[in-house]
């Protein structure tokens, strides 16, 4: 046989089109790793990391919700096991505080305008309001938001609004915690809410792919922002001057909206997992936190990933942005808190 041909000379139990077609298959994956590889966002900056320091792993409880303190000394967790953690910064120390919750801990937040009171929110929909010093229980609601999932402070401190596994959101004043009303929430469910950084709008993701936003001052719906896909909304967050609203749940996009005529501002692809968590981190930058275990940074005016941090072995159930410092914790089902740099 001439040896022009050598090469394609096989054996005769392999047909040369089954051959052929391995050196394609060969080329194309080689070349989409290398795509992948280019195209695949830089590691976020891990600063620190928290971890139960209990020898028996059963013991150690998901994480569900974090807050900092106001002086950022500690990091106060929350989860599965019916109680809070405070995390000393400084020395890594951690002790459980407050009287043990009736059930998981689902939202954690210090009030903006008195320091020392940190409210807490379980899933039997217990709300209260306890004073981080003395760790005293200073006042609770008379009326439960059962399936309960999170919860709101005014921006004033005046105000809590509290969503759930219900078709309602509940609104109570912060100084006595009495209920103050009900407003409908879209779908049967919801599981996220948070008010304008002024305070005039409030906006709740519901189970049905759609975003509510009311106007605080009375109450009637100024928004409803629909979802591609009529996915489940598992998070939203309001831009830091309040112009944009961000949400993103069950589908493959992160959505963005303008609060003044309803109009999306960018679809931020996700690719692949759910979104649990979601904040910004600054006026141009979003963070995400999925079910495949990844702290993702996008930039919206690009719509890029710009950064990704995976330091995290289960979901990543709770972000928070610091902006005095630009740092993010991230709190997972892994039982781990991560703080990480903003680029």
């Amino acid at each position: 046989m001439s040896t022009r041909f050598a090469i394609f000379e096989t054996p005769k139990s392999v047909p040369f089109f089954l051959l052929l077609a391995a050196f394609v298959c060969a080329g194309l994956l080689a070349d989409g790793a290398e795509v992948r590889a280019q195209n695949a966002a830089p590691e976020l900056a891990e600063l620190d990391r928290f971890e139960f320091p209990f020898e028996n792993v059963d013991l150690k409880p998901v994480v569900g919700a974090v807050a900092i303190s106001p002086d950022r000394s500690k990091i106060y967790v929350g989860g599965d096991d019916q109680r809070v953690y405070a995390w000393d910064v400084a020395t890594k120390e951690v002790v459980p505080v407050f009287a043990k919750l009736d059930d998981w801990t689902r939202a954690l937040a210090f009030s903006p305008t008195a320091p020392n009171e940190i409210a807490t929110l379980t899933q039997a929909g217990q709300l209260q309001i306890w004073d981080a010093k003395t760790q005293k229980l200073l006042r609770q609601t008379r009326e439960k938001v059962l399936g309960a999932r999170d919860f709101a402070y005014s921006p004033n401190g005046k105000v809590i609004a509290v969503c759930g596994f219900r078709s309602e959101v509940y609104v109570f004043n912060a100084d006595k915690l009495d209920l103050l009303t009900v407003w409908r929430a879209p779908g049967e469910s919801s599981t996220s809410i948070r008010f304008s950084p002024d305070g005039s709008l409030l906006a709740v993701g519901g189970r049905n792919g759609v975003v509510r936003v009311w106007t605080t001052k009375d109450g009637k719906v100024a928004r409803e922002l629909k979802s591609t896909g009529n996915r489940r909304v598992r998070a939203v967050a309001f831009s830091p001057d309040g112009s944009q609203v961000a949400a993103a749940g069950d589908g493959s996009l992160v959505e963005i909206w303008n609060v003044a005529d309803g109009s999306k501002i960018a679809e931020l692809p996700l690719g692949e997992g759910r979104v649990f968590s979601l904040t910004y981190c600054g006026p141009t930058k979003i963070a995400t936190g999925d079910s495949v275990n990844i702290v993702r940074i996008w930039d919206v005016a690009s719509k890029a990933e710009i950064a990704r941090g995976r330091g995290h072995v289960g979901t990543v159930a709770v972000l928070q942005f610091d902006a005095t410092d630009s740092t993010l914790l991230s709190g997972g089902f892994d039982t781990t808190v991560v703080k990480w740099k903003i680029p």
